[in-house]
């Protein structure tokens, strides 16, 4: 399975996923996307916590786009994610769209992902307003 969710435009008009609260994405070795669609069709609104083990091909969690509706998210856990290289990419060239707005984010945990060069770019980093705790081990 390389993609979690793919949605054709021309199928769905509504956003999908917005009630969604708990992602848990475990043992999945060739997930190489979480949302493969056009990103209007998704909206994870809802989504309070995301957990993410050994997903050995997944690059990235999420388009900037996509973190635009991550409104409550207020956990985030990553580990054993081999090919991880940043938890959130850079897609559009618009400095403003680009800013990460996490306001409920609490908690974010990276382990094991020994190919992660950033988590995020400290430019777009303004809005984790309730972050307590990041923890980073054993990614080298």
């Amino acid at each position: 399975m390389s993609e979690i969710f793919r949605v054709h435009e021309a199928n769905h008009a509504a956003p999908l996923l917005s009630n969604l609260e708990l992602l848990e994405l475990s043992s999945l070795p060739d997930l190489r996307w979480i949302v493969k669609s056009p990103t209007h069709c998704v909206d994870l609104e809802c989504l309070k916590v995301l957990e993410t083990i050994s997903c050995e091909k997944l690059e990235s969690l999420w388009s900037i786009s996509i973190v635009r509706s991550l409104m409550v998210l207020e956990e985030l856990k990553i580990d054993g994610c081999n090919e991880l290289k940043r938890v959130f990419m850079e897609v559009e060239s618009n400095a403003e769209s680009n800013t990460l707005y996490l306001p409920n984010l609490k908690n974010m945990e990276i382990k094991e992902c020994p190919n992660l060069e950033y988590v995020f770019p400290l430019a777009l980093a303004r809005g984790f307003l309730r972050l307590q705790k990041i923890e980073i081990k054993n990614n080298v």
